[in-house]
């Protein structure tokens, strides 16, 4: 029985042993089949997906085709536009030769010895009239000649838009010039006024196209002989380009310089060798000579101020000829004038540096420099003077302080000293700038200044006095320059 029994044992025990493995082998299965049923899940998706990728391609490829069908269109666009670009730069050179033909017909047009010489003054730079006065009025009391003048507007350095007629017309006003005002927004209307006058002659103050609207551009205005006597007596700096042979240059029928120095140095710059320039004088010499004396600031004393000029360029960057310390020097200015009020200051900036100064981007900058204009107003010993031509302040003034440029040499003809603060980086003096500034009294920093100015009110003689006699007999000696203007241009319209 033992044997049996054992048996039995041993056939239970191996059945339920390979119950637990068929039980373990259908619950892998069932695991399998869910892992397959996920697999088959996964596979319809996919290829679901793959239907979409397919319809995406499709719509992808039909997008390429338009894509190709507009660059296609595109080149063909270019090429019609290059070819018609082509045509209108021929089209527009055709225009503008025609012009010019058309131009030098008018300009060149005899005037009759029965008709007056019709002459047109535009006048933008209002500061200096010094310069263009004398020939104005000689012209006015001359039976040749028919003389109009007219305020239009500029644009300086550091703004943006065209403007200041207004004030050029109320400087003229106060002059007692008449004149005709030239301010449409639209200056080519203020061209065909000037067509309808029919002017024989053209004054311009300025060489540079850019100070003034389009309408007076030198192109615009080679209908007439066109003239040019430079707004300052003579160039002495060293630009880094040529600035004396710009289009205007070229353009003039005349141009009018100071001395044998200038005609000499224009003749190496220019590309017509000097042929159209005339060594005449310049008018600014007499007319600052003879300026009659004023002083804007009024006071109650009974004894005269020491009295200081002040001006300053407008080139405070370095992006010009680098001469303005206007930046540096303006609080120490300030402070001067609040601490000594037995000294009177008049400040005279070049009207660019108006402009510039306006333009500036920094605000802490621009609401100090505000700051300084008010406080500079407030005080009683000084002045912000912008009225105009300068003669009258020379006049009246004891001493020039500036940092340059055409003062430098304008000033000495009052044979009083200059405080010339010079920049170490500005654009260098050409020979006869050399000649110039040994008229000066060079420094570098404010107190320098300051002491220099206190010497000269305390009397002490200026020790470039006989530089300054120099300078004058040798760039400024030629005498009756409007009449040279006046009778250069009747020789040869009449002869």
């Amino acid at each position: 029985m033992g044997l049996r029994n054992w048996l039995f044992s041993k056939i239970y025990s191996d059945n339920k042993k390979i119950r637990k493995d068929v039980f373990r082998i259908i619950a892998r299965l069932d695991e399998s089949d869910s892992r397959l049923s996920e697999l088959g899940s996964r596979l319809s998706e996919l290829g679901s997906r793959l239907s979409e990728l397919g319809s995406r391609l499709s719509e992808l490829d039909n997008r390429l085709d338009i894509i190709e069908n507009k660059f296609y269109f595109l080149n063909t666009l270019n090429e019609f536009i290059d070819n018609s670009t082509e045509k209108d730069r021929q089209l527009l050179n055709d225009i503008t030769s025609l012009n010019q033909t058309v131009n030098m017909i008018s300009a060149n047009e005899d005037i009759s010895a029965k008709n007056k010489i019709r002459c047109l003054f535009l006048i933008h730079n209002i500061e200096s009239w010094d310069s263009v006065f004398s020939v104005y009025n000689e012209m006015l009391h001359n039976e040749k000649f028919n003389v109009i003048v007219a305020s239009i507007n500029r644009r300086y350095p550091g703004s943006s838009i065209f403007k200041d007629e207004d004030y050029v017309h109320r400087i003229l006003t106060q002059l007692d010039i008449q004149h005709i005002r030239l301010n449409n927004n639209n200056s080519y209307d203020d061209l065909n006024i000037i067509k309808s006058l029919a002017p024989d002659v053209i004054f311009r103050q300025s060489q540079w196209d850019n100070d003034i609207p389009p309408g007076f551009s030198t192109n615009n205005l080679r209908f007439s002989k066109l003239c040019l006597i430079p707004y300052e007596i003579m160039n002495f700096v060293q630009l880094g380009f040529n600035h004396l042979s710009s289009y205007y240059h070229t353009s003039c029928w005349k141009l009018f310089v100071a001395n044998n120095q200038t005609k000499i140095e224009q003749e190496q710059h220019d590309k017509l060798n000097g042929l159209n320039v005339f060594v005449t004088g310049h008018p600014k010499v007499n007319a600052l000579k003879t300026a009659k004396p004023f002083w804007p600031i009024e006071t109650n004393s009974n004894v005269k101020k020491f009295r200081i000029l002040w001006a300053s360029h407008h080139s405070i960057d370095h992006n010009w000829s680098n001469f303005s310390v206007f930046l540096n020097i303006y609080n120490d200015m300030l402070n001067w004038a609040k601490s000594d009020n037995s000294i009177e200051f008049v400040f005279s900036p070049h009207p660019a540096l108006v402009t510039v100064l306006e333009s500036l981007n920094d605000p802490i900058l621009k609401e100090s420099i505000n700051n300084f204009f008010t406080e500079w107003d407030q005080l009683d010993n000084t002045y912000y003077y912008r009225e105009g031509p300068y003669g009258p302040l020379f006049q009246s003034s004891d001493i020039l302080i500036m940092d340059g440029i055409s003062w430098l040499l304008e000033y000495q003809l009052m044979k009083k000293p200059i405080i010339f603060i010079e920049r170490p980086d500005h654009s260098p003096f050409t020979v006869n700038g050399e000649l110039i500034v040994s008229g000066t009294n060079r420094v570098s920093n404010f107190e320098q200044v300051k002491d220099k100015a206190y010497k000269f009110k305390g009397g002490e003689l200026d020790l470039h006095r006989q530089n300054q006699e120099e300078v004058i007999k040798t760039l400024l000696s030629i005498n009756d320059a409007a009449s040279n203007i006046i009778n250069s241009i009747l020789d040869d319209i009449y002869n």
